[in-house]
């Protein structure tokens, strides 16, 4: 399994950070679920914040999808959602 483009996608992530003076670090884990992944590296990494980027799914109630619900419901620490607001027709 190639992981290129994920490690591309974190490398541009950290690049970005950098032009701020901001320290990112990055972790890919390829052998989980992603909110597993993600509860994981918040226990493992110490982390007191959780930024997300996520996509609203159009519906009559406010929905960000499967994952966004995992980590909202089982993280011990703040969990920000970022979307642009626009709602995304369902599948």
């Amino acid at each position: 399994m190639s992981l290129a483009s994920e490690e591309g996608i974190l490398k541009d992530a950290a690049a970005a950070a950098a032009l701020y003076d901001v320290d990112v670090r990055t972790t890919l884990r390829a052998d989980v679920t992603p909110e597993e992944g993600i509860l994981l590296e918040i226990e493992t990494s110490g982390a007191d914040l959780v930024v997300l980027g996520v996509d609203r799914i159009q519906g009559e109630t406010l929905n960000f999808g499967g994952v966004a619900a995992a980590i909202l419901s089982k993280s011990k620490v703040s969990v920000l959602l970022i979307a642009d607001g626009e709602a995304n027709r369902k599948g």
